[in-house]
């Protein structure tokens, strides 16, 4: 048999239900509960395939960016590696002749070694250089193609025994006609002549400027350039500035004096018909 319960307990369980209600009511207005709204769905699916598509453009691209280091008999110029004590190249001068006087940056075109960098990158006479790729193995530049006015130069190699590499691994060239401001670049280099291979992202931030003689670090006067927010340290001169393909729509070359956040780079399209000539010549 079912136990009833009294009216009047029924009548105390209400008038306390209601009570409650205003009371929660009331604080909840006084003291209102700061909850961050939740992201949606949509943002987070964005923000990972964004995530995603720059890693795999590294992936793509980095096999074939390389450090360039110039030396010489001179005794090591600190200045050029930003006066920072070097431990990067320590373990290589057992393997490369002389003192590093600077270095940079540079991207393998063709499976045989052809190498785009900065003419600045390898435009003193008086040192030789040696290519690093991201493995460690390195290879000596013996042939230079230089582009001055464009800030460019192609470089050949050889191995330890003189030979012509083979099966090298390269980098697409991109179109770089079909950049739009606003869209995400990646660059890949030899910051500060010790960190091989470092990534940095950001936008195309404008197309086409020009950057007048002495108005840049490391250059002269340039036009038709890329502009970027990526960062672009030095040592960076002369490395691939990549699309989410992997392809390389520039090369950086410059950065705007004392102004963060302003990197400029040549345009692909500027150097395709260089790079086909060299290719078909070689």
């Amino acid at each position: 048999m079912k136990k009833m319960i009294p009216t009047n307990y029924l009548l105390l369980f209400t008038a306390l239900a209601v009570a409650g209600g205003f009371l929660g009511g009331f604080l909840g207005n006084s003291y209102p509960c700061k909850i961050s709204p939740a992201v949606p769905v949509s943002d987070m699916r964005k923000s990972y395939l964004e995530e995603a598509a720059i890693t795999e453009a590294v992936k793509t691209a980095e096999p074939a960016v390389v450090s360039i280091v110039a030396t010489s008999d001179l005794p090591l110029y600190k200045d050029h590696i930003m006066g920072f004590e070097d431990f990067y190249f320590e373990n290589l001068f057992s393997d490369v002749s002389g003192r590093m006087v600077s270095s940079g940056s540079g991207v393998i075109l063709s499976s045989d070694g052809l190498i785009l960098t900065n003419y600045h990158v390898i435009d003193d006479p008086d040192t030789s250089h040696t290519v690093i790729l991201n493995t460690g193995e390195m290879f000596t530049v013996d042939h230079i193609e230089p582009y001055p006015l464009h800030d460019l130069a192609f470089l050949r190699v050889t191995d330890n025994k003189g030979r012509r590499p083979s099966d090298l691994p390269f980098a697409r060239l991109g179109n770089s006609d079909k950049l739009q401001v606003g869209q995400f670049i990646v660059v890949i280099g030899n910051a500060f002549s010790r960190y091989s291979n470092s990534v940095t992202a950001g936008i195309i931030s404008a197309l086409n400027r020009p950057i007048p003689a002495d108005s840049i670090d490391g250059n002269g006067g340039l036009v038709n350039l890329i502009q970027t927010d990526a960062v672009i340290h030095p040592g960076n001169s002369g490395g691939p500035l990549i699309n989410l393909n992997g392809e390389v729509v520039g090369i950086t070359t410059a950065v705007a004096r004392s102004v963060n956040g302003i990197g400029f780079a040549i345009p692909s399209n500027d150097f395709r018909d260089m790079f086909q000539k060299i290719l078909k010549t070689n």
